[in-house]
């Protein structure tokens, strides 16, 4: 398996121009050209933490975080002694810029306290430290304590520049932090995310431990249900538990549902798949997918390319649906095409015996036709009341990103219908990178799935929900939602997850190109990719 540290370390660097590379005492400083702008005069401000007593060994990291870019030409750092047996040590390499290890001398107890110039010179003002905004600087301090006693009053002096704005913390997060994540478990994809997620919190605690911090994240799981109030009951428990960060729901309805609460009761939330456009808003809300204006241009063009003029559209009528269907129609309308009609349905719809029969009636003697499935699970249901209709099997079918790799429609009198009707979807591409390709091979044996099933892409933008908000915490050595809301379209852009984790002024993945699937042989085969800066198709060649 390829370790998450190799990943994340390919991210962790920020700085790309360089002017200086110094050595202070026995720590590299590299200073970027950008850092000499907008500073403020040299001043001093005293940090206070606690350093807790050990019974006999334990380690605390000490952690500075600025609210921007600070250059620091003096760390003076005081540990007291609370009684005789105190010991404390920062062992030799151990400080952190970021995930950057510093290459450092050992500082030990002097008598009755420990008192170190991080810097190496009491005058400083020579050689700065860079701090970049979210790259902490976590100084471990190894106490060793035979005598039960009280925790130790630190104190960490900072000199340095910085915008005149700019404010420095110390702070220390220890132990589990609970993170919510919510799916509907009554779906077999939903059960596949939570098979996801807990990938990622194993992957990245694995992760933090090989960098000496002492917290680690724990999934506390709900189920979203299939209805709003279901969704709107399971976020208000996880405030009743003060669980605040989110990830999850993959549903845009169960988002539209809970999003005033996460509003007024200031929690994040991170969702892998929701897709409505009518949630593109600049709040707390981010998404890991883009909005539905991108899937219905890689729809259209594919409709467009296999000569299809009029489409029939069954949807849910839900904000997901009625955002992708309303999106469609736009760009098919670019293209030259339409959408001659939409049927849509409710959420809780079981049988679909009438949707099928309204389809069926829509597309009865319209030519160069297509039907279109804005669905989820259910359009197994949906397309099993379509096999007892001659005329829908003699039309192209399409289908949504969620119904792309949905098993059942591959399998059976299904897949045989399907691949009647060339059932073809876009859904977001996984790009190759080395994180997708350590993950396909494990979600493929994690999941059982069967030779050429591929794993839904919905489950890489579950685990990159997972590793941003991870790192956020990490970058900002804090889970108040507020720094997190501002340092997660910073964190995402510089992490290497699956995607590329750019994400828009709203929150959103950026503009992503699309693969294209189709039901062949029984099962889902990749067959192009929708090049959205191009508006072109190109062969898929694995």
């Amino acid at each position: 398996m390829l370790e998450l540290r190799q990943i994340l370390e390919l991210s962790s660097s920020n700085v790309v121009y360089i002017s200086a590379i110094c050595v202070i005492g026995l720590i590299m400083v590299l200073v970027p050209l950008t850092a000499q702008a907008h500073l403020s005069e040299i001043e001093t401000v005293s940090l206070k933490t606690t350093i807790g007593d050990a019974a006999y060994s334990a380690t605390y990291n000490v952690a500075v975080t600025c609210t921007d870019t600070i250059l620091a030409y003096g760390l003076n750092l005081f540990v007291p002694h609370n009684d005789p047996s105190d010991h404390y040590v920062i062992d030799g390499g151990s400080i952190r810029l970021g995930t950057t290890t510093l290459a450092h001398a050992s500082y030990t107890t002097e008598k009755e306290h420990m008192s170190v110039n991080l810097l190496g010179r009491h005058d400083g003002m020579k050689y700065p430290l860079l701090i970049p905004q979210y790259s902490p600087l976590i100084i471990p301090i190894s106490v060793t304590d035979s005598e039960p006693g009280l925790p130790a009053k630190a104190t960490l002096d900072i000199t340095y520049e910085g915008n005149p704005d700019t404010t420095c913390r110390t702070s220390e997060i220890r132990g589990p932090q609970n993170i919510g994540l919510m799916v509907r478990m009554s779906l077999e994809r939903g059960m596949d995310r939570i098979v996801a997620a807990n990938m990622a919190v194993s992957d990245y605690n694995q992760y933090l431990e090989s960098i000496g911090e002492q917290w680690r994240l724990e999934l506390v799981v709900k189920d979203s249900g299939l209805k709003a109030d279901e969704a709107l009951e399971s976020i208000q428990e996880f405030t009743d538990e003060d669980i605040r960060l989110i990830v999850g729901p993959s549903s845009s309805g169960s988002i539209s549902a809970i999003r005033e609460h996460i509003h007024h009761n200031d929690m994040l939330v991170i969702s892998c798949c929701s897709t409505a456009p009518s949630l593109s808003l600049p709040d707390h809300i981010f998404r890991i997918t883009p909005d539905d204006t991108n899937q219905a241009k890689a729809l259209a063009r594919i409709m467009v390319d296999d000569g299809i003029i009029s489409v029939v559209v069954a949807y849910r009528d839900d904000p997901y649906g009625q955002g992708l269907y309303r999106a469609l129609a736009v760009e098919m309308e670019k293209r030259g095409s339409v959408v001659a009609a939409g049927v849509p349905y409710p959420t809780d719809t079981t049988n679909f015996d009438d949707v099928a029969q309204s389809l069926a009636d829509e597309i009865d003697g319209i030519s160069n036709a297509a039907i279109v499935a804005i669905s989820s699970s259910e359009v197994a249901s949906l397309i099993e009341s379509a096999m007892k209709h001659d005329i829908l099997d003699d039309v192209k079918w399409y289908g949504s990103e969620a119904v792309v790799n949905h098993r059942d429609v591959a399998h059976g009198d299904m897949g045989a219908f399907s691949e009647k009707v060339a059932l073809s979807g876009a859904i977001v591409a996984a790009p190759s990178s080395p994180l997708r390709n350590d993950l396909e091979p494990r979600l493929v044996a994690e999941l059982g799935l069967q030779p050429g099933e591929a794993p839904s892409t919905f489950l890489y933008s579950m685990y990159d929900a997972i590793l941003i908000l991870g790192k956020a915490i990490l970058s900002t050595q804090s889970t108040d939602t507020e720094r997190l809301v501002e340092a997660i379209p910073y964190v995402a852009a510089h992490t290497h997850g699956v995607f590329p984790d750019r994400l828009d002024e709203n929150g959103d993945l950026a503009i992503t190109n699309y693969g294209i699937w189709e039901v062949r042989d029984a099962a889902w085969v990749r067959t192009g990719t929708f090049v959205q800066d191009t508006d072109v198709i190109v062969p898929y060649l694995p």
